[in-house]
């Protein structure tokens, strides 16, 4: 197997980027999410620290659960932008001119990857970062700050976020290659990772801030991902891309 010219790879990546920008139905919907689930969280949790809707919860635990909503976020927005990836190749008749590069299938799967989730994780870790910031102003003076279940967060924050970006990558990424419509990628993207949506929050709030329960998550996470990546790649060759459409 002939090594990855990261080259190719970044310029693939970085039209794509340029696509999605110029985009107002992706761009929407990519900052849109972000907002509401961090407002959301940030919201919940003041309301939980503060004693009003605790729900039996403590401040740490609150933290870290509303913090697992975040998740969310690496699931849902490499689906809005990978789902249509290749479909708009195709719609814009810009598909063929891409397959005749050099670029391996390798290089293509990538650099197609990188295009939706380098934006999933960027915005995920920014949410992250305006979710514990407020956090801090909302604990401040009430209770030490190392109370919260900083090594949780961590964890899901930098392990668990981008396993999961993958993952929703990987997945919206073989639909995109054998669909023909943006709109039926995205749907039919969503119902296939809808479990994983589930199964985020399920756990979530069942181990809540437990190290070793997050770290067998995110290894049963792993292993799904590499078998969905194996899938993907078995299905995205340049020959059965352009014929495909579901």
């Amino acid at each position: 197997m002939r090594p990855i010219r990261w080259p190719l790879v970044k310029e693939l990546a970085r039209k794509d980027l340029e696509e999605i920008a110029q985009s107002r139905q992706l761009l929407y919907p990519l900052f849109v999410v972000p907002v509401f689930l961090t407002g959301d969280a940030l919201l919940t949790f003041s309301l939980a620290a503060n004693g009003l809707s605790t729900n039996g919860l403590s401040t740490q635990s609150a933290f870290f659960t509303f913090a697992e909503f975040l998740l969310l976020l690496p699931v849902i927005l490499p689906i809005l932008l990978g789902a249509s990836s290749v479909v708009l190749e195709k719609s814009n008749r810009t598909l063929e001119p891409l397959l005749s590069t050099p670029l391996t299938d390798t290089e293509l799967l990538v650099g197609k990857a990188l295009a939706p989730l380098v934006p999933a994780l960027a915005l995920t870790g920014a949410s992250y970062t305006v979710y514990s910031l407020g956090a801090l102003a909302i604990v401040n003076s009430r209770e030490p700050l190392t109370n919260l279940p900083w090594g949780s967060l961590l964890l899901a924050a930098f392990v668990l976020a981008p396993l999961l970006g993958l993952l929703s990558t990987f997945v919206a990424l073989a639909v995109s290659t054998k669909a023909k419509e943006v709109r039926s990628a995205q749907q039919i993207a969503t119902l296939l990772i809808l479990p994983l949506l589930l199964a985020v929050i399920g756990v979530g709030l069942a181990v809540g801030p437990n190290l070793l329960g997050q770290l067998a998550f995110a290894l049963a996470i792993a292993a799904v991902a590499y078998a969905v990546l194996q899938v993907t790649v078995s299905r995205f060759h340049r020959d059965q891309i352009l014929v495909a459409g579901v």
